[in-house]
């Protein structure tokens, strides 16, 4: 998996990053891992720019309960799921 040119440029760095909607395709990799809240606005998820992420259109995108513990992500059984999925 490539890292996206723009997060080697602006996002490497310790701490969080907001961005647009709009820049979002920009910062996608070819997997996505996608946080949701049960009370969450979903509403984007039915946009175009959302749909026109390479992940979303090759179904590599992986929902997770944003409730979870951040580490969850970094264990290595999530680690180990995720590239199944991504080559299935």
């Amino acid at each position: 998996m490539k890292m996206p040119d723009k997060v080697k440029v602006t996002a490497l760095k310790p701490g969080y990053y907001s961005i647009s909607a709009e820049v979002l395709p920009q910062y996608a990799g070819d997997n996505m891992i996608l946080s949701k809240y049960s009370d969450s606005d979903t509403a984007f998820q039915q946009t175009e720019t959302h749909k026109n992420i390479p992940a979303v259109k090759n179904y590599h995108v992986f929902e997770m309960n944003g409730r979870a513990h951040p580490s969850a992500i970094l264990s290595p059984w999530i680690s180990n799921w995720v590239s199944l999925k991504s080559h299935s």
